[in-house]
C-alpha cells in the first residue's frame, strides 16, 4: 500500500512540475459561438477559436429571413475582427453563378494566431468587435445589396 501512495505522489509532483512550465496565458485561449441578425439575414453558431498558436473562424450558418425562395448570381461574405484599433478580415467567401441564398454555410478558415503591436498573441480583451458584411445581387431590385451584422455571444 505504501508503494501505491508513493506512485500517486510521484504522478502528482510530475503533473505539477510540467504544468508550471507552461507559458500560455489563459486569456490567449478563447472559443466563441456567435449569433446576429440584420434586416434580411440571420447568423447562427459562427465560431471563433483562438490559441497562442492558431486561429480558426467559421462553421456558421447564414439564413435569408424571407419566406420566399431567394437566389442570386453573386454573394460575398467578409467577417471582420477589430483587434486593438485595427480592423482585420478574418474570413472571406464569395460565390459567382446562380445559387440559392436561403441557407449559406460559411465554411471556415485556419491559420496562425493574430498578434498585437508587441508581437504577443492577442487576448480576448483585445478583440472589441466581430462583425459580418454580406453583399449580394438582388434580382428583383436589380441592384447590389449590402448589410452589416454585429456578431455577439
Amino acid at each position: 500500500m505504501r508503494f501505491f501512495h508513493l506512485i500517486v505522489l510521484f504522478f502528482i509532483i510530475i503533473t505539477i512540475l510540467t504544468g508550471c512550465g507552461e507559458k500560455g496565458n489563459i486569456e490567449n485561449h478563447f472559443h466563441l459561438s456567435l449569433n446576429g441578425e440584420s434586416e434580411h439575414w440571420e447568423v447562427e453558431n459562427y465560431e471563433v477559436k483562438c490559441t497562442p498558436h492558431s486561429f480558426k473562424a467559421g462553421d456558421g450558418k447564414v439564413t435569408f429571413k424571407s419566406n420566399e425562395t431567394m437566389s442570386s448570381d453573386y454573394y460575398k461574405i467578409d467577417v471582420h475582427a477589430v483587434i486593438g484599433e485595427e480592423d482585420k478580415v478574418v474570413q472571406a467567401k464569395s460565390v459567382s453563378g446562380e445559387t440559392n441564398l436561403e441557407i449559406i454555410e460559411t465554411g471556415h478558415t485556419n491559420g496562425d494566431t493574430y498578434v498585437n503591436r508587441d508581437g504577443e498573441p492577442i487576448t480576448f480583451n483585445e478583440v472589441s468587435r466581430i462583425y459580418m458584411v454580406i453583399e449580394w445581387r438582388d434580382h428583383e431590385k436589380r441592384k447590389m445589396m449590402k448589410e452589416t451584422i454585429d456578431l455577439k455571444g
